[in-house]
């Protein structure tokens, strides 16, 4: 057995040399396995809001009263429940299906108006990790693609935001707006993400996005707390008398709560 700085004694023919050795390699990496807290295939028949079908480990962010955020009006403020489960968004498609979130505008047929949508977001089930206890670590995986009809991050700085959500606070773990996509921070995906109906015969090209890129993000604070994910996109400085449809969108996949040992 090898012991971090032992030292070996070696006698030579005219003096004794003392030499030691010390092991600087470090513990082994943490191996990381999904908790199974969600099922990431997103294969549930799901709620319906718009045409849309959500998976039922999420519900809609806004426009829902058991929720804190729940207080606002879709209608009068622009905070909706818009988003859905589905393989294809324009040019960015998966083998398994993926759920994302507009800020498509619609016509509301009960009120006879044009509804400007400035943000629409999804939130987890609240999650609790089993045993957490033998867990070292804890972090968030994730795929995500971002894309925009708009490319004007100085009036108009649209985002994607994840948050982890306790029943007492709100964390943000993840952010991308357009700005950074001009800054180059971020890849374009060449061509652009064609166009996509989020409303039936609204057809809308998303001229700017990025391709699937995965992210990770260390949550090992929340381990032993119930916590919920939320999934956001919001319009930067957008008017509600602005009419005008130039949605963004934020689509996710492969969603795991990930322990490490």
């Amino acid at each position: 057995m090898r012991m971090p700085g032992a030292c070996i004694a070696s006698l030579g023919v005219a003096l004794a040399v003392l030499s030691c050795s010390s092991d600087t390699s470090g513990p082994p990496p943490l191996s990381y396995g999904d908790t199974g807290v969600l099922d990431q295939g997103y294969t549930g028949t799901g709620f319906a809001s718009f045409g849309q079908v959500l998976d039922p480990q999420f519900l809609y962010l806004y426009f829902n009263d058991a929720l804190p955020e729940g207080s606002w009006n879709c209608l009068s403020d622009g905070y909706c429940g818009l988003g859905g489960m589905t393989n294809q968004f324009g040019t960015v498609t998966a083998a398994d299906s993926f759920l994302f979130v507009s800020t498509a505008n619609f016509f509301d047929v009960g009120s006879n108006k044009e509804v400007v949508v400035v943000s629409g977001g999804v939130v987890t089930k609240d999650l609790t990790i089993p045993n957490p206890s033998q867990f070292d670590s804890l972090r968030v995986s994730f795929e995500w693609s971002f894309l925009t009809s708009r490319f004007d991050p100085t009036t108009h700085n649209d985002s994607i935001v994840v948050r982890l959500r306790t029943s007492s606070d709100s964390t943000p773990l993840f952010k991308v707006t357009t700005d950074d996509l001009q800054a180059g921070r971020y890849a374009e995906k060449a061509g652009g993400c064609g166009t996509q109906s989020v409303i039936p015969s609204r057809s809308i090209l998303y001229a700017h996005c990025t391709d699937w890129a995965l992210k990770t993000v260390d949550v090992t604070g929340f381990r032993n707390r119930t916590f919920a994910l939320e999934f956001i996109v919001a319009e930067g400085s957008q008017s509600l008398a602005d009419q005008v449809d130039q949605p963004t969108a934020f689509l996710f996949r492969k969603l795991k709560i990930e322990g490490g040992k």
